[in-house]
């Protein structure tokens, strides 16, 4: 929200299976303004803002309860994004200073540099999105789709795939990747474009 406010609602159904009113759940000011969110599960998000924080927002019956927002990541740089892992165990922030944050939430720490990974051409990071538990993608404004192999925890590896060609260059916006076929994204530019790319096809 405008005034830097996470919500966290519930949207049930009834017996019938008819949608009930929205109920909120909790409510949160935030320091910064919010850039992304994510839901991990009933009753739990994830937020990052551009101070370069991720807050983990846990709402118990009658507000916070015991359990106050926690912050889990704190970068100095805007985070513009965030993504986690299909099984909740691993997130990535994106910055727009050119790198990306992956945290283990389980372990409580960074996978890989504390100082976080580059992206190869220092262009800032718009979006990401994971594919596979160990593999997701990130766009840069330089219109570079990166994919990133978590396999070997120690030190995450890349494959650059540029998504623009020719003396111009189109920034890319934002990036999601299909709900069923993993290595198929969907990524937004600059020129007003939706690109779908498939990264398991050799070109």
């Amino acid at each position: 929200r405008n005034n830097n406010e996470v919500s966290l609602w519930r949207h049930a159904r009834s017996t019938s299976g008819e949608l009930k009113e929205p109920e909120l759940l909790m409510s949160h000011a935030t320091l910064a303004a919010v850039s992304d969110l994510v839901v991990l599960e009933e009753s739990v998000a994830l937020y990052a803002n551009v101070s370069g924080q991720v807050v983990r927002l846990k709402a118990q019956e009658g507000g916070f309860g015991k359990e106050p927002p926690a912050t889990v990541l704190n970068v100095k740089a805007p985070l513009n994004a965030l993504a986690v892992s299909p099984g909740g165990d691993v997130f990535v922030v994106a910055s727009a200073a050119g790198r990306l944050h992956v945290h283990d939430l389980k372990k409580g720490g960074p996978v890989g540099s504390p100082d976080g990974i580059a992206e190869p051409d220092c262009a800032g990071v718009n979006g990401a999105a994971f594919f596979e538990a160990d593999r997701f993608a990130s766009v840069s404004s330089t219109g570079n789709l990166q994919i990133w192999e978590l396999r070997h925890s120690s030190a995450p590896s890349t494959t650059m795939r540029s998504l623009t060609g020719g003396a111009y260059v189109a920034t890319l916006h934002c990036v999601s990747a299909h709900p069923t076929q993993p290595g198929v994204f969907a990524v937004g530019n600059s020129t007003g474009h939706v690109l779908v790319w498939d990264i398991r096809k050799p070109s």
